[in-house]
């Protein structure tokens, strides 16, 4: 299955001047344990977003990118308070879900590169998988992530996944959810990951 990429201008609906209503794609599924904690309104009509459905490769994810048009300083202090962990994006110990994958490998069904070696890192160990950023954002720089909630095992309502084995036995299956802010371009990346 392939990643799903939408940029809606004007097909969102004027709710008032400064909101305007998301509608969420019903094709391809995914599950609302993942994109439960997105906004139903946002204060700007231009947003992207971003769904991967490919359950074959033990990933399904979905994202929402929006020009925040206020200071993010109370979307901030929110989620501050509401997350269980909080990473910078230029951490270079960051728990990547399936880490090793790219883009094509995705689309394609392209055989990943060897897998990382989890053991002895403790990073990896004590840190929450937050999603591979990159495959679906080439300027994912600047960043603050707050991961809302985090489990491991097997929760998807619509796939079946299997063993995972670009991840560790200890996270081979389970999802991640969060916000990451951008506070330099004013930008909010709303989302979540299951693999």
């Amino acid at each position: 299955m392939k990643l799903v990429y939408l940029t809606l201008t004007s097909i969102v609906l004027s709710c008032s001047k400064s909101e305007y209503k998301i509608n969420y794609p019903d094709e391809p599924k995914v599950d609302n344990i993942l994109f439960n904690h997105f906004p139903d309104k946002i204060c700007n009509y231009r947003h992207d977003i971003y769904i991967n459905a490919n359950f074959y490769r033990n990933n399904e994810a979905i994202f929402l990118k929006y020009e925040e048009c206020d200071k993010k300083d109370s979307l901030i202090s929110i989620y501050e308070k509401k997350s269980i962990a909080k990473y910078n994006s230029k951490n270079n110990c960051l728990f990547i879900i399936n880490s090793t994958e790219t883009i094509e490998s995705l689309n394609d069904n392209i055989k990943v590169m060897d897998t990382i070696k989890y053991s002895g890192k403790e990073c990896f160990i004590k840190n929450i998988p937050v999603p591979n950023f990159k495959i679906y954002f080439d300027d994912f720089k600047d960043y603050t992530i707050y991961v809302l909630e985090a489990k491991n095992g097997n929760y998807s309502e619509n796939y079946k996944f299997t063993h995972n084995v670009i991840m560790p036995e200890y996270w081979n299956n389970g999802y991640s959810k969060g916000i990451a802010i951008n506070n330099k371009n004013n930008e909010v990346i709303f989302w979540g990951n299951m693999w």
